[in-house]
């Protein structure tokens, strides 16, 4: 059987409804139903995971992120930006923005190059969409 899981016993919070006693299955990472106990029928040998008394929702996306973990964007590295995202999971992000403040065109550079590096080899947690620039691009005026 291919990796096929189900969250079980948990209230699925959905854009369209919230489902007591709610069932997610998933394989490889691929939401493939979602339903009631009454509704979803799980098949044999899946892995379950209880979420009795627990919300399941959608995982968040963070436009805004400057730093997590003890690590900054600026830091302009493979391992701050891994080390972020890994602290921003933690709390159900799924993928975020690094943003990099006004500096020098160097460190904004280096961690622009931080941040496409960690969208190539990904961070093993929350995905990079890619980087959201702050400055230097705010108006003097």
């Amino acid at each position: 059987m291919a990796n096929i899981k189900a969250i079980v016993e948990g209230t699925i919070v959905t854009p369209f409804q919230i489902l007591k006693d709610g069932v997610v299955i998933f394989e490889n990472n691929k939401i493939i139903a979602v339903g009631t106990k009454k509704e979803i029928s799980l098949p044999a040998g899946i892995k379950l995971i209880n979420a009795s008394d627990k919300f399941v929702v959608p995982g968040f996306i963070d436009l805004h992120v400057h730093g997590g973990g003890g690590y900054d964007t600026m830091d302009g590295s493979y391992e701050a930006i891994q080390k972020i995202a890994a602290a921003h999971a933690r709390f159900g992000t799924t993928a975020l923005l690094p943003t990099a403040i006004t500096d020098s065109s160097e460190r904004i550079i280096q961690s622009i190059e931080a941040v496409n590096e960690a969208i190539q080899r990904g961070t093993g947690t929350c995905q990079i969409l890619g980087v959201h620039l702050e400055g230097p691009f705010i108006n003097p005026g």
